[in-house]
């Protein structure tokens, strides 16, 4: 039975008003809040599971949530562990290592990620989203399994790279991806973690093939989610991260350059509000009234870290915005639980990228943006 309080949220009309309130107009949430809030959601989203891992998204409309999504379980894990050891977070750090576990469950003997579990296609840009959970976890646990899964996910992925740097098959849409970069970077991760020469050479080939992608004023080519569509802001970032943080690792200031020509092409058309449209066309025309909030998160990570890498305050500044951007979305308090502390896919919610969907990689790349945010707050403290 659903108390008689709640009833009215139960229904299609409640659930959309519980989506569309702006509540945080008359209540202002401190960051601690907020980040306490999105890790609830996962936790919560996680227990709608059977096996583990984290459901792809909440779906407002049906109110169903989706099955659980290897690839993005992946890249929450270094995410949640990286909250437990901020905060002392026992919840999260148990939770990110069950997540950890069920990926072991999804690999194949090949080493590969399959998009929706077992039996459905393996990905190439899904496995190496699972080689940065796997790695997180190892350095938290020193479990020699899961050093074993990343190795043999990195090895399948040296073995299908192509020797120009990119992936052409197992392509979700059948389709070659600069944003594979932020493959690269797993690889890289890899490699110099666990000493591997093979992985850090076939990211630094991937990223060296992303820069033949990229013209002069920092377009990426290849960068859809969907070949002939234009691309959203989330695989933007995407590149723009693979390219800053393997850059950044590698030690290779062309990498890192082309991420923030990029980035400063985004930042040069930053709304108002400090949003960025969802979807963009060659010569970085906006063609979008609405946000994607996943892609906003994503350079809000981006601009803080350039900022960590130049110094320069125009990128803490801009990260400033577009995360408070992000933040004024969220329901803290929202009645309806499948949404309280979640992030839509779109804003407004009925938007065009994931519509009326709140996905588990907005909530992700949110949290990462508030702690790294945090972080360089903390630093600037006297």
């Amino acid at each position: 039975m659903v108390p008689n309080a709640l009833l009215q949220w139960t229904t299609l009309p409640g659930r959309l008003r519980a989506a569309t309130c702006v509540r945080w107009r008359v209540h202002s949430y401190s960051s601690a809040q907020r980040l306490y809030a999105a890790v609830g959601w996962l936790l919560a989203a996680q227990r709608r599971s059977a096996d583990g891992g984290v459901p792809a998204y909440y779906d407002l409309l049906r109110d169903t949530w989706a099955p659980s999504y290897p690839e993005t379980t992946g890249y929450v894990v270094p995410t949640l562990l990286a909250y437990a050891a901020a905060y002392t977070h026992e919840p999260a750090r148990r939770a990110a290592l069950e997540m950890a576990e069920y990926l072991l469950t999804v690999q194949t003997p090949a080493g590969a990620i399959p998009g929706w579990g077992a039996g459905s296609p393996v990905f190439v840009f899904d496995t190496g989203q699972v080689i940065q959970g796997w790695l997180a976890a190892w350095k938290a646990t020193g479990d020699s399994r899961f050093l074993a899964a990343l190795a043999r996910a990195a090895d399948w992925l040296v073995i299908h790279q192509e020797p120009a740097g990119f992936w052409q098959r197992y392509q979700y849409q059948d389709h070659i991806k600069t944003w594979d970069v932020r493959v690269a970077w797993a690889l890289v991760q890899a490699g110099q973690a666990v000493g591997e020469p093979r992985y850090t050479a076939a990211g630094r080939r991937c990223l060296a093939w992303a820069l033949q992608q990229q013209g002069d004023d920092g377009w990426f080519d290849h960068c859809a989610l969907d070949p002939g569509h234009p691309p959203v802001t989330h695989t933007i970032a995407y590149a723009i991260e693979g390219l800053l943080e393997g850059g950044a690792l590698l030690g290779e200031e062309g990498f890192v350059s082309a991420a923030r020509r990029a980035a400063d092409a985004l930042l040069g058309r930053q709304r108002r509000d400090g949003s960025l449209s969802a979807y963009w066309a060659p010569g970085w025309r906006p063609c979008s009234r609405s946000a994607c909030l996943t892609g906003d998160a994503q350079m809000a990570v981006c601009w803080f870290r350039l900022f960590q890498l130049t110094g320069e305050q125009r990128y803490l500044s801009a990260g400033r915005r577009i995360l408070a951007s992000v933040a004024a979305t969220q329901q803290v308090d929202t009645p309806w639980l499948p949404i309280r502390g979640a992030i839509a896919g779109s804003h407004p919610v009925w938007g065009p990228y994931l519509r009326w969907r709140y996905p588990n990689w907005a909530v992700k790349f949110f949290l990462d943006a508030l702690l790294l945010e945090r972080q360089l707050a903390a630093k600037d403290s006297p």
